[in-house]
């Protein structure tokens, strides 16, 4: 039990340190980047990696919650079997314990029978504790999860956000530029009245500076 518990505090801990890792790693991608592509590259992979950190501590407290049942479990049937067993009930091959004499060792089964239930006492007492650690494990796990779930959402709305900002530029940039083409085809086709024209205004110039100068 003791190996379990220090082995559920390793795991919290490894859980609560990569998601402060990931943490520093989205604090970071916001400023990073030349453009909004590779800020949205960035988000992705932040929770990617973060989605699988969510899926991990799940499984991770669906273990805590299998363990803590066969525990309750385990307590349950050794209650019932103590229970069982009676003042009066006998293992076979034990010796029959003689007629109480009026002391309290007597009266309780003897030394060893008082031992016997200072020990399932013990035993019992431990295995309430195990199982409480455990809840209150479960408990923090459930808030980190909750956490972990809310910075997951607020990602993906801010990558969809990011998307969408993209997919606008790239629309607005399309569009300029059929604008832009649909103005060089305009001035294409009037190239030949502009030539016109300037000949008209050039042939007007020399008329003037030649004839009436």
């Amino acid at each position: 039990t003791s190996e379990i518990q220090e082995l559920t505090h390793n795991v919290k801990e490894d859980i609560g340190m990569l998601n402060q890792k990931l943490d520093a790693l989205e604090r970071r991608a916001k400023g990073a980047g030349p453009n909004r592509n590779h800020q949205a590259h960035s988000f992705n992979v932040v929770e990617t990696l973060r989605t699988r950190l969510l899926g991990v501590t799940q499984d991770f407290n669906g273990a805590l919650d299998v363990w803590t049942r066969a525990l309750e479990q385990q307590d349950t049937r050794r209650s019932l079997y103590c229970a069982g067993q009676g003042p009066g009930t006998h293992m076979p091959g034990q010796r029959s314990v003689p007629a109480p004499s009026g002391r309290a060792e007597d009266l309780e089964g003897g030394p060893g029978a008082a031992q016997a239930v200072a020990l399932q006492r013990g035993y019992l007492a431990s295995r309430a504790e195990a199982a409480q650690s455990v809840q209150r494990t479960i408990g923090e796990v459930a808030q980190v999860l909750q956490k972990m779930a809310a910075v997951v959402a607020r990602q993906e709305e801010m990558v969809q956000s990011i998307c969408h900002d993209v997919d606008s530029a790239s629309d607005n940039v399309t569009a300029g530029q059929d604008d832009l083409l649909r103005y060089f085809h305009h001035i294409s086709s009037n190239r030949g009245l502009i030539i016109k024209v300037f000949l008209i205004i050039f042939i007007f110039v020399v008329f003037f500076v030649v004839f009436l100068a």
